[in-house]
């Protein structure tokens, strides 16, 4: 194989995981206003989170955990969400889930197939 298949198999896992990375915000979106509208309670416990924040500071829950406050994405990730008993958020719970689990994928599937490529030179 050639350099050209390297990079769209490249530009194939980028657009795929973007893509992913916008659903996941998306869905990220729609469980902040289930929470605003159904459970106003927790989510003003969660620190009223909103979408795009929560997005973006998933890997600062790590710190928040050890200070022992909860935010959306460590709520939601312990699987504390099965708690509220909501179907609507955990349908969504699971889409995320879904998301991650498919651009940790995508991103095994490129490393193998960009080892595979090399080998075949």
């Amino acid at each position: 194989m050639t350099a050209p298949s390297t990079f769209a198999l490249g530009q194939s896992a980028f657009l795929l995981i973007v893509a992913f990375w916008i659903d996941t915000l998306v869905t990220m979106r729609r469980i902040v206003q289930r929470l605003k509208a159904e459970h106003r309670g927790l989510w003003i416990s969660l620190g009223s989170p909103e979408a795009l924040t929560s997005f973006l500071s998933s890997r600062a829950d790590v710190n928040t955990k050890f200070l022992g406050k909860r935010t959306l994405t460590t709520w939601l990730s312990q699987g504390d969400y099965r708690d509220v008993n909501d179907a609507q958020i955990s349908k969504l719970a699971s889409r995320l889930i879904f998301d991650r689990r498919a651009m940790i994928a995508i991103v095994i599937l490129f490393l193998l197939g960009y080892a595979w490529i090399a080998d075949n030179r």
